[in-house]
């Protein structure tokens, strides 16, 4: 959402005339990436840290939550 709602640069009449795909498709997809993978690193980490403190399905909770 962050970067659909950034003002275009200066090009503002060539990213109209391209249409959204064209235009956003690399970043999007650059960030859609790495907040899959920040997010799937924080839930692995929190049921890593989880799964001996307590039992399975706190773990699996605990990376629930951590998603």
């Amino acid at each position: 959402m962050h970067i659909a709602a950034r003002p275009p640069a200066d090009r503002a009449g060539k990213l109209l005339a391209e249409g959204p795909e064209a235009s956003l498709a690399a970043a999007l997809t650059r960030h859609i990436r790495l907040c899959a993978a920040v997010t799937t690193a924080a839930a692995s980490v929190a049921w890593a840290i989880a799964g001996p403190i307590g039992t399975r399905g706190r773990a699996d909770t605990v990376a629930l939550v951590a998603w």
